[in-house]
């Protein structure tokens, strides 16, 4: 491939040296990753609320709570790399990062708090101090991170299960129904390490927001909301789009992959969709299953007309109606900017002879228009 990437693997392993670490090529073909010890503890502020994927924490500083030889050096490199772009003392990064899928954490305590204040809610009593004290006052790190995220308060809570009763009251048995659905989950993440030979799990946190269906990549893990209807599969699949993010942030290193969001110096539209469209093809790749699916098969049917809009707005710092917000047009579906970026995306992998490099050429990618033009993309509706 001709196209050159920025700040790849050379930054991640220099960034673990320089703590002091040996640690080879992460994704390199062949190369093994120590395990993570099983007992290790179960440990994103996203300044747009209401976006879900995908955005890493400028805020913090890195606090290990175990001595750097019990995290295996491979994995520890998230970890480090995220640390490197915070500034507040008091966050904490996970340290518990799994290489296998089999032992990847699943925390499903704020679900069950949440249901314990359910319980509370129906006997009576000041709804807002029984959320409070149950479910937000008990939150997991996890959790936590979602509040910020997404605004999440006792007042938000109660305004989304008074406006949707009957809902929210059929969450009781969620704890049940999750336990019974997480061999599904983790064939996911089996799926996404069959394609990303060595990539490394962070704990899924479950939360239950108000009625946002909002999933998140954090310094915490992977925070999955779930008071919304779903099907397993169809959450497997979320789970396995924003696992993508975490290799993502791995194979850039920090800087480079926050620099696409809020004021950072590398954002455009072009780099969003490639960003979020990378989630959405490996995660598509690996499980069989898309995230946006009314999109991608919109975009399908308006290719063309799509790419012009695309095109002419691309080099833009502004995602529009692209991205995270309704569309303009009624009758279009939201986040067509992730299915644009999906077929830049497909069309660059198909192009490749070497499928394998391909897969790390997309997770490692910094230079968007330049990605765009060796993906050949464009060349189709050359006229």
């Amino acid at each position: 491939m001709k196209l050159r990437f920025a700040l790849t693997y050379a930054y991640l392993i220099d960034t673990v040296r320089g703590h002091g670490a040996s640690v080879p090529d992460p994704l390199a073909p062949g190369s093994r990753t120590p395990h993570v010890p099983s007992e290790a503890q179960h440990m994103r502020r996203d300044p747009t609320p209401g976006k879900a994927p995908g955005r890493a924490s400028r805020s913090g500083t890195l606090e290990m709570e175990r001595k750097m030889g019990r995290v295996p050096t491979g994995l520890l490199a998230w970890a480090l790399l995220l640390a490197a772009g915070r500034s507040s003392a008091q966050a904490q990064v996970t340290t518990d990062l799994q290489s296998d899928p089999a032992q990847a954490t699943f925390v499903y305590d704020d679900v069950r708090s949440f249901v314990r204040a359910l319980e509370r809610l129906a006997a009576g009593g000041d709804s807002m101090a029984i959320l409070q004290a149950e479910y937000l006052d008990r939150a997991s790190p996890g959790l936590r991170e979602y509040m910020t995220s997404f605004d999440i308060t006792a007042e938000r809570l109660v305004r989304a299960i008074s406006q949707r009763p009957r809902e929210y009251a059929s969450l009781k048995d969620l704890p049940e129904r999750l336990a019974a659905q997480e061999d599904t989950f983790r064939q996911a993440l089996a799926d996404v390490k069959r394609i990303i030979p060595n990539a490394i799990f962070a704990p899924t946190h479950f939360v239950i927001g108000a009625w946002l269906g909002a999933d998140n990549a954090s310094e915490q893990g992977i925070l999955i909301s779930v008071e919304r209807p779903y099907t397993a599969e169809h959450k497997a699949h979320h789970l396995a789009h924003e696992h993508v993010h975490i290799q993502q942030a791995l194979a850039q290193g920090v800087e480079q992959y926050q620099s696409l969001y809020g004021d950072g110096p590398n954002r455009s539209l072009l780099a969003l969709a490639i960003r979020e469209g990378t989630a959405d093809f490996l995660a598509d790749l690996a499980t069989g299953g898309h995230t946006h699916e009314r999109a991608l098969d919109y975009c399908i049917v308006h290719e063309e007309e799509l790419w012009q809009r695309f095109r002419a707005e691309m080099a833009g710092r502004e995602v529009g109606a692209w991205m995270w917000a309704e569309p303009r047009n009624p009758d279009e579906p939201q986040d067509l900017g992730y299915a644009m970026g999906y077929v830049i995306v497909r069309a660059y992998y198909e192009r490749a002879e070497d499928k394998e490099e391909a897969v790390r050429a997309i997770l490692s990618v910094t230079d968007y228009p330049a990605f765009l033009e060796e993906s050949g993309y464009a060349d189709r509706f050359a006229k």
